[in-house]
């Protein structure tokens, strides 16, 4: 899925998981939607919501020309709060199919 949002966002590097790193971030260059980054972030490693904040999670979250991308969010519902977020969520079925819930 956020390989399809950065394709979206014309981002050409390879989109990665940040499950080690908790956070990769990408620049885009979509004037179209003013967006200049792609924060993807895996908090499912995290130890504490301090973690983030010291590698500059706060630069990005709730940040006008940002989309965050967050796997395992529920760990960091004290940042989230006051940020305009909207949630998906996939479930697997069995293999080849999956249910999606959107909250938007």
């Amino acid at each position: 899925m956020v390989k399809g949002i950065a394709q979206g966002l014309r981002i050409k590097k390879n989109i990665t998981s940040p499950t080690f790193t908790l956070m990769n971030i990408y620049d885009t260059r979509n004037t179209e939607y003013r967006i200049c980054h792609l924060a993807h972030i895996d908090t499912y490693r995290l130890k504490s919501e301090r973690e983030l904040i010291e590698i500059g999670v706060e630069d990005y979250l709730g940040a006008p020309d940002t989309v965050c991308v967050i796997e395992w969010p529920e760990k960091i519902r004290g940042l989230l709060k006051g940020k305009h977020a909207k949630s998906i969520k996939i479930k697997t079925i069995n293999e080849n199919s999956r249910e999606i819930e959107m909250n938007f």
